[in-house]
């Protein structure tokens, strides 16, 4: 049986999912890097937008 409930609360809307477990002293670590992940932006995006580290 259960005895709590967790819920996270996005404070904004552009908050992702990602992003909101950084309250909580966590981050989400990216193993598979590639040229494709780096020449197209995309790293760049994750990092900014997601949190991604």
């Amino acid at each position: 049986m259960c005895d709590y409930v967790f819920v996270v609360a996005y404070p904004d809307s552009s908050m992702t999912r990602l992003l909101s477990i950084r309250p909580f002293g966590q981050r989400v670590w990216l193993d598979n890097l590639s040229r494709e992940l780096l020449s197209s932006g995309a790293l760049a995006r994750l990092l900014e937008q997601d949190g991604i580290a």
